[in-house]
């Protein structure tokens, strides 16, 4: 005779003992001993308690042969549609959602469902533990509103029948769990604070929900950057579901997530202590591990090898601190090899560096993420820049007068400005030959015509969002509208910001942080937050926005980027699309001026390119748009034309520098009309005017540059005078009538085209203004003079 009772109350002792060990040979000899006297009732109930331990297990395949054994059973017993029935279809629901079978799972909640409606009368228990899992399968497959709603019906129907603490409990740790899941981290802690509180009130009633509730805990500090309490709740979890199930799957999970805890807290304890910054630290690890590695083993390849840590990571931008250390964190370096010795040496020198000690100076090596690309290490010196650019080497910069072709623009266009920041962040620790710091420079900034690009780009968003649109929501009082129009315009002055400090914006997380090392603007940061930390529709925001576009019209004056007062940023737009106009001129006269043949061979002057620059740029910054354009007509013109501008406006010139040389090239060059000689000597004559009176009041920078007239012309000196009427002779009709009304405009405006034009090239040269210039040059004129 098999006595359930008796048999039951041996279990019990087992798990009263801790004994859990020992309770699947219970339960089988059991099971052969109630099939043995005949007992299908027994047997049922044997059977629901073996699925228990096998899902709690981890051992899920045994535990559903188990669950359709007493399924069948029951049915066999004509239990269908019974609370007993019903029992074992909550049992077996639970083990298929245990063991991920879904819709498995539910279509057996369902069937129960259905039977406790029936069956219970009033508040019952057992629809609470039915609302318990259903929440759990809801919860697992997503559906986190229902899993609540489900999780909350159980709890009351609990507190309404005075269930135990236990049971309680366990509903509070299965709502913590869920909170987790929709990142309601407090609501969540306090669940598992209350869960924790009642099993330890009844510590005789303990089970495994315990340690899921110590788990839970656990995971709620830790989330919280407390990693001391996370260990040592981590470690009670641990402690408790060794001592129920021995090292089962959930015990290798828990202690995987305690060895995280340990090794945060300890990355936080020596952060906090030591006060090292992970740059510093990195250095700090190569110079004591890495570098030796590469003198001993890697001699004959070291003077190629360059080491550092630059890429992405808050340590190579200054910026970690007590958050960062919770992933990718710690000492750390790279290495940059060529393409041939990386295939030669690569994979050993990467296992030799996995070989380094896992510390350094008691902080402990970096905790790479399985997931992402490979931050330390040995790296091919290409494969890395294209792992953070998209390409192997930087595209041409298109300086000393270089064009860039439209491949090198469509390059420099598509690239991601958060990966150059990465390029340009941390520290070459080493580099002996000056390969790999050469190549990185080459990607340090835009080229001028990509950035002048981008500055209007961001200027036009600046503008469009915050001086027009914004306006334009509030009108409407669309605060959604508002909201877009505001968070556009913050993102666009962020951008322009970083390009007036000619820095790469970085990722959106550090872009107001990366502020602090502005050269310039340093007060916008400022502005911009006080904006950030206001509702989008507050009166007066028009006023803030107005303040900040204020600055950047400043700051644009100030680099002569644009001469506007205006505040409207599309004033400002228009004059660096201007800017990047006259470049595209410069560069094509530079070509063009290459080309020039000088009888004496060829002119020191045609190798300067940053005085070509400087003084070309000069000029051509006090023209107006409609002029540019039409003479940069006319240089692409005439360069189809196999025709050179620039040897043309050298040899008129020499009507007066080079009589004889004159009469070779006067029945080739264009011809110009009686008219159009005298609207050049009109020209001529004010702009004489001009230079006359800026010497008289400069004298110091008037007399440093070419005489005014050409009566003072000698071969090596070529005046003013006739160096203007050799290029007005270049200009299209079209491009001199531009010309001649720019020239009168500024006359009716009272202006200096002269001294415009000085303005800009003591900008050039490093002088703040014109007065800071004519003090410097009368200085050293008197110490030339002693």
């Amino acid at each position: 005779m098999f006595v359930l009772e008796h048999f039951l109350q041996g279990l019990d002792g087992l798990y009263a003992d801790r004994r859990a060990k020992e309770a699947e040979d219970y339960l089988k000899q059991g099971l052969k001993s109630a099939a043995k006297a005949g007992n299908d009732a027994a047997i049922l109930v044997i059977l629901n308690e073996l699925m228990g331990y096998y899902r709690a297990a981890g051992r899920y395949e045994e535990c559903l042969l188990c669950t359709e054994e007493a399924v069948s059973l029951a049915k066999k017993m004509g239990l269908e549609g019974s609370l007993n029935y019903g029992t074992t279809l909550l049992n077996a629901a639970t083990a298929y959602r245990a063991a991920g079978k879904f819709e498995k799972a539910l279509d057996y909640y369902e069937k129960t469902k259905e039977i406790y409606e029936k069956t219970l009368k009033g508040e019952d228990y057992r629809m609470a533990a039915l609302h318990n899992n259903i929440s759990l399968l809801y919860s697992e497959t997503g559906r986190m509103g229902l899993a609540k709603q489900e999780l909350e019906s159980a709890m009351k129907i609990m507190k309404t029948l005075g269930s135990p603490d236990v049971e309680i409990a366990i509903t509070h740790t299965n709502l913590g769990y869920l909170c987790f899941q929709m990142k309601q981290d407090e609501e969540g802690r306090a669940h598992m604070e209350k869960a924790v509180q009642l099993f330890e009130k009844n510590p005789d009633s303990k089970d495994s929900h315990y340690a899921s509730a110590l788990a839970g805990l656990a995971e709620s500090r830790f989330r919280e950057g407390c990693y001391k309490d996370a260990v040592s709740f981590y470690k009670k979890a641990l402690g408790e579901i060794e001592e129920c199930y021995g090292e089962n799957e959930y015990y290798r999970i828990t202690k995987k997530n305690l060895q995280t805890a340990e090794d945060l807290l300890n990355r936080t304890e020596r952060m906090e202590k030591g006060g090292i910054k992970g740059l510093a630290l990195s250095k700090m690890y190569y110079e004591t591990y890495g570098k030796p590695l590469l003198e001993e083993k890697y001699a004959k390849y070291k003077p190629r090898i360059a080491a550092g840590l630059i890429g992405q990571g808050s340590e190579c931008m200054g910026f970690d601190d007590l958050q960062s250390v919770d992933h990718d964190y710690g000492a750390g370096f790279c290495l940059w090899l060529s393409k041939e010795d990386f295939e030669e040496i690569g994979k050993q020198l990467q296992k030799d560096y996995d070989s380094l000690p896992k510390e350094c100076l008691g902080f402990p090596a970096r905790n790479t993420q399985k997931t992402g690309e490979r931050r330390i290490g040995v790296f091919q010196r290409e494969d890395f820049f294209k792992q953070l650019t998209g390409f192997s080497n930087a595209p041409k910069l298109g300086k000393n007068g270089d064009k860039l072709c439209q491949k090198d623009k469509e390059a420099w266009r598509g690239m991601q400005p958060e990966g150059l920041s990465c390029v340009m962040s941390g520290e070459i620790f080493d580099d002996p030959s000056g390969t790999f710091s050469k190549e990185r420079e080459a990607f340090s900034f835009y080229p001028e015509e990509i950035f002048l690009e981008k500055l209007s780009v961001s200027l036009g968003r600046m503008a469009q969002a915050g001086q027009y649109n914004y306006e334009r929501m509030r009108r409407r009082k669309d605060i959604g509208g508002m909201y877009f129009c505001l968070a556009q315009f913050l993102d666009a002055a962020v951008d322009t910001a970083y390009l007036l400090n000619r820095m790469y914006t970085p990722i959106y997380k550090w872009k107001m942080k990366g502020m602090k090392n502005f050269h310039t603007l340093k007060e916008i940061k400022e502005k911009l937050e006080r904006i950030q930390s206001l509702p989008c529709d507050m009166e007066g925001m028009e006023t803030k926005i107005e303040e900040i576009c204020g600055m950047i019209s400043g700051e644009m004056r100030r680099q002569k980027l644009s001469t506007s007062f205006d505040n409207f940023l599309e004033t400002h737009k228009r004059q660096v699309e201007e800017r990047a106009l006259v470049l595209d001129i410069v560069k094509e006269e530079w070509e063009q001026f290459q080309n020039v043949q000088n009888e004496g061979g060829r002119a020191s002057c045609q190798d300067d390119w940053e005085t070509f620059e400087i003084m070309r740029k000069s000029q051509f910054y006090t023209w107006r748009q409609d002029g540019l354009k039409s003479y940069y007509k006319d240089l692409v013109r005439a360069k189809k034309q196999g025709w050179n501008l620039l040897t043309e406006k050298y040899a008129r010139m020499m009507e007066s520098t080079a009589p004889e040389e004159y009469e070779k090239w006067k029945d080739i060059l264009p011809k110009r009309s009686e008219k159009r000689r005298e609207l050049e000597e009109e020209i001529i004559r004010t702009e004489i005017s001009w230079a006359e009176r800026f010497s008289m009041k400069y004298p110091h920078l008037g007399g440093s540059g070419r005489s005014i007239h050409t009566a003072e012309d000698t071969p090596w000196d070529t005046s003013m005078e006739t160096y203007l009427r050799g290029e007005l002779g270049t200009y299209s009709d079209e491009t001199l009538s531009r010309y001649k009304d720019m020239i009168a405009g500024y006359e009716r405006e009272g202006k200096n085209l002269t001294e415009m034009k000085l303005t800009f090239m003591t900008f050039f040269y490093g002088y703040r203004s014109l007065d800071q210039a004519e003090q410097a040059m009368g200085a050293q004129e008197t110490r030339d003079r002693q």
